[in-house]
């Protein structure tokens, strides 16, 4: 499987890897409980699966204009937290990153979009 570049190509591969019922499972949740819920479990498997820590940042860098674009409320934090762009500054971001990821194949999933 070749890593996807942009968050819409890592929700379209999440998709066909998914069984039906997991994704009913994961359909169930309501958007604001994804990243509590399943941060440590669906989240790691998303990093490590697309590989959020290594040197590719091109995968991070799409997460990281449709964190800013879609996501604002959510994002104020991470400017917070990092007080500076994690992007440019080569800092870590694969946990936003990947919460990013869980919210669109989310979106999709109830969607259909």
């Amino acid at each position: 499987m070749e890593k996807p570049k942009t968050v819409k190509e890592a929700v379209i591969q999440l998709k066909i890897e998914m069984s039906p019922e997991d994704k009913e499972y994961f359909k169930k949740y309501s958007q604001r409980d994804l990243v509590p819920e399943f941060h440590d479990n669906f989240g790691r498997t998303i990093r490590n699966l697309f590989g959020l820590w290594g040197d590719d940042r091109t995968l991070l860098e799409d997460c990281y204009r449709v964190h800013k674009e879609k996501y604002p409320e959510d994002f104020r934090h991470v400017e917070e937290f990092y007080g500076m762009d994690p992007i440019s500054e080569g800092l870590p971001y694969a946990d936003e990153a990947s919460s990013v990821i869980m919210k669109e194949l989310w979106k999709d999933l109830n969607n259909g979009s």
